[in-house]
């Protein structure tokens, strides 16, 4: 069964009063560098925050490493599809822009998901937990779970490029039209054929969206969080073992740290749920 998602439970809201967990400041700007390892030569590879869920060559060995996406990029794409959710911003009224929630790829959108539930699982879980809090945690993976089933072919999350088309085909469609008793027999056609082909590019979107081989192929957030229940939250391996059970290179320590403390007010809402 699809789970509904609550207005007050969602997927964010995680500001940081100003701090993100991560990485020094860049040489330019306060664009942030996350630093990992080449898989294939463990050279240090530096690239910004922003381009996590991109492949770069490592200038030693020339191997290709997608860009980790840190805690701070994952909370920030988490907050963006909350938002999204609970404002209904979809194109066509069911399609979802990939710039919406400011991830690099699909992919990216869907391995923040996954950060951000071992996120919430490590800080609930490091400590002794209780009935109540176990099934607040379980109500989170729910909506997270919920939300990757929307995003692969419900609503489907697609890049901009491939919407430009039903923007259009929406936009030019007058949905009063069919009332109007003065259109003319030729009118009627070309109303019927904008309709048509509006229907076939959305038969066209949600099949692009459902045959995208590697969000069929990725695990449920049910799998996720099984494994997530088989590590130590408190372990110095946990965020080695995440990234590595989602295909990607684990941030350099530096670029994990905890953030400040922030006031209570400003807590996203799963630490509010689990203070």
């Amino acid at each position: 069964m699809l789970c509904w998602i609550p207005m007050d439970l969602g997927l964010a809201n995680r500001r940081r009063d100003g701090v993100i967990i991560g990485s020094p400041l860049w040489a330019r700007g306060y664009s942030m560098t996350v630093i990992f390892q080449c898989g294939s030569c463990s050279q240090k590879i530096y690239a910004t925050n922003e381009s996590g869920g991109s492949t770069l060559q490592c200038a030693n060995c020339f191997h290709p490493s997608v860009v980790p996406t840190t805690l701070p990029r994952a909370n920030e794409i988490a907050d963006r599809i909350e938002d999204l959710l609970i404002k209904q911003d979809y194109v066509a009224g069911i399609f979802v822009r990939l710039s919406r929630v400011g991830a690099t790829t699909r992919m990216e959108a869907l391995h923040a998901l996954y950060i951000v539930m071992a996120q919430t699982f490590q800080a609930v879980f490091r400590r002794p937990t209780t009935t109540d809090t176990q099934k607040k945690f379980d109500e989170v993976a729910c909506a997270a779970g919920s939300i990757q089933f929307r995003f692969g072919g419900l609503t489907p999350l697609l890049p901009d490029a491939e919407l430009d088309l039903i923007v259009k085909l929406h936009n030019v469609d007058d949905t009063h039209d069919s009332q109007r008793t003065d259109e003319s027999r030729e009118e009627k056609v070309r109303r019927f054929e904008r309709r048509l082909e509006f229907s076939n590019e959305e038969q066209r979107l949600q099949l692009l969206a459902m045959s995208d081989a590697a969000w069929n192929q990725s695990e449920t957030m049910d799998s996720f969080v099984s494994f997530l229940r088989t590590l130590d939250p408190a372990g110095q391996d946990y965020w080695t073992a995440v990234y590595g059970r989602i295909g990607q290179p684990c941030p350099l320590p530096d670029d994990q740290r905890k953030a400040a403390p922030s006031p209570e007010s400003e807590k996203s809402w799963w630490r509010r749920l689990f203070s």
